[in-house]
């Protein structure tokens, strides 16, 4: 079972700047916002329980894990599947049985904030669709681009990434831990399970809908 979608969503539109855990130095990703902030941007700041709880992500404690294997990635976050041979479709039957199911990935952005620090910049919905094109959304706007999987390796292309030049990553499976610290000082925590391409971290949402999440009431036999 995938990590609970609502809760994720609901914590991260409220925290702040995190560090990098590797320390390298974040890719260049140029998205069109003269109001950019980080760490500011689908903030929720009307939510009173948001605001009374400090979400520390331990980022120096993550442990991740390379996926090398396509159908590996594919099955974490592809929005659909298809045999890697005769590129037929797969059923993912994620959510109710004998009914189809597609991934949209909530994405942050991992960058420089304006004091030169390692940030979260970006947040927003990231689609890997079977055409070969990616597609991330933020602040309503599309940024897309192409993508391919070789060597082992996720291969993204695009004009506001990169300085425009290809980026290869290794797809990574990482578990991080997250502390949550109330107002009152009670302290509670549970790991955090996504997925790193670069500079994007991606929570998989399994939804019955392509490039939304909607998640449908099952059919009653």
């Amino acid at each position: 079972m995938r990590f609970n979608p609502g809760l994720f969503i609901l914590i991260s539109v409220a925290v702040g700047p995190a560090a990098l855990a590797n320390g390298q130095t974040p890719t260049e990703v140029a998205l069109c916002d003269p109001f950019l902030a980080p760490g500011d941007n689908n903030d929720d700041s009307g939510n009173e329980e948001d605001q009374q709880t400090e979400r520390r992500v331990r980022y120096d404690l993550e442990k991740s894990e390379p996926l090398t294997s396509e159908d590996a990635v594919m099955e974490a976050i592809y929005e659909e599947k298809w045999d890697l041979a005769s590129l037929a479709p797969v059923a993912r039957p994620a959510i109710c049985e004998g009914q189809d199911s597609y991934v949209v990935n909530w994405a942050e952005v991992m960058g420089k904030d304006d004091r030169g620090e390692d940030a979260v910049i970006a947040r927003g919905f990231f689609r890997i669709e079977k055409d070969g094109t990616f597609q991330f959304d933020y602040a309503k706007r599309p940024y897309t681009g192409t993508w391919q999987f070789k060597d082992g390796q996720m291969v993204l292309d695009a004009g506001w990434l990169n300085h425009g030049e290809p980026l290869a990553a290794t797809v990574e499976k990482v578990q991080t831990p997250v502390e949550l610290i109330g107002s009152d000082g009670a302290t509670d925590s549970y790991l955090e399970e996504i997925y790193r391409v670069g500079p994007f971290r991606l929570l998989p949402l399994d939804t019955t809908a392509r490039g939304v999440v909607q998640d449908c009431a099952c059919p009653v036999n």
